[in-house]
């Protein structure tokens, strides 16, 4: 049959393309390879993820952090590498952390970053002033995630929302609303770290002197130098001979009435107790008194002088605007801490 054109004519008919069995099977053949050569490719992947993670397993129980679970399994297959640890524990010099599971998650075209997701239940011990302290750990969502590179550990990030931690013994509960920590290698020997926290609940029975509740707390720095140790005490000492030091680049603390920001340099002295300098800026001093007396906490009589004192060390913004503030260079040591020749503050002795 042939088509007529616009002349009126006719034009030859095409011949019409047909695929043929050799076509049809080479196209078969071709997804079959591939699919093939994926599968291949994510159980390779998926092996080398969890020599990696049995390896860096072995690596912390050289140094003295037992790590242990029930179960290793491997799953996510043609997606995501997925590696579930059954019944994690990690106990370190008395410090004990176990939970029902732990989940890291990668792309198989990506093995160096792991996603992270842990139970909504956690327990273990702590130890505090020297005792063993049993504590629970109860969350609505936990993650983070891990980065390596070139087999070496780059970067980490958690996120905890809703977390609720109960010192069995003291019967102390603490809340937290949010909860983040960043840290990221800055080289061999430093390590860069961010703590950002939101409505922070002090338990009652601490009779906390401005209220329970602490709106916010965001605090960054970098620690400064590497050591090894069988035990944390050991660790410490190591890192304290080597110089090391806990840098503190930005301090934000809000408690209401109070807004404090700083910086400041903490390490360890001989008996490896903190020492450091710090410089501390406060506003809302005026109305934390205030406060105070009407809660009974201080004297009415006796918050006059304060309030002088406060007034004769407060300094005006630069812009001539806005509240008086308290500008405090201090200094720690001997677990005491000093404004000038004032003491402020003295510390209880650290019980590694």
């Amino acid at each position: 049959m042939s088509d007529r054109n616009s002349t009126g004519g006719f034009l030859p008919s095409r011949p019409v393309r047909r695929f043929g069995k050799k076509s049809l099977l080479s196209a078969v053949i071709a997804i079959f390879t591939l699919m093939l050569s994926y599968g291949a490719w994510w159980w390779i992947v998926a092996r080398q993820g969890e020599k990696a993670l049995v390896d860096w397993v072995e690596i912390q129980r050289s140094y003295g952090r037992q790590i242990t679970y029930t179960r290793l399994i491997q799953s996510g297959f043609p997606g995501s590498v997925r590696l579930e640890l059954r019944d994690p524990r990690v106990e370190f010099d008395g410090w004990i952390w176990r939970g029902n599971s732990l989940v890291l998650t990668a792309s198989p075209w990506a093995v160096s970053v792991f996603d992270v997701t842990a139970g909504a239940e956690q327990r273990g011990r702590m130890v505090l002033d020297g005792q063993s302290e049993p504590f629970s750990l109860t969350v609505s969502s936990l993650r983070g995630q891990l980065q390596f590179r070139h087999g070496q550990f780059q970067s980490s990030y958690w996120a905890g929302q809703d977390m609720e931690v109960r010192l069995k013994h003291r019967q102390l509960t603490y809340r937290v609303t949010e909860l983040q920590v960043r840290t990221s290698q800055d080289g061999p020997h430093q390590t860069d770290w961010k703590i950002r926290v939101r409505k922070l609940m002090l338990p009652q029975s601490l009779s906390a002197p401005l209220g329970p509740d602490i709106g916010h707390m965001d605090i960054s720095g970098q620690l400064v130098g590497n050591a090894t140790g069988r035990n944390l005490r050991q660790w410490l000492s190591n890192w304290r001979n080597a110089g090391g030091r806990m840098e503190i680049k930005s301090l934000d603390i809000g408690y209401a009435p109070l807004q404090v920001t700083g910086e400041g340099v903490i390490s360890l002295d001989p008996q490896l107790q903190p020492v450091g300098t710090f410089h501390a800026r406060v506003r809302g001093a005026m109305t934390a008194v205030d406060r105070l007396v009407a809660d009974g906490r201080i004297n009415p009589g006796a918050s006059l002088a304060v309030k002088l004192m406060l007034a004769a060390l407060s300094k005006k913004p630069a812009s001539g605007a806005g509240e008086r503030y308290l500008d405090l260079p201090m200094v720690l040591r001997r677990q005491i801490l000093f404004s000038g020749s004032m003491q402020l503050l003295r510390l209880k002795t650290i019980q590694w």
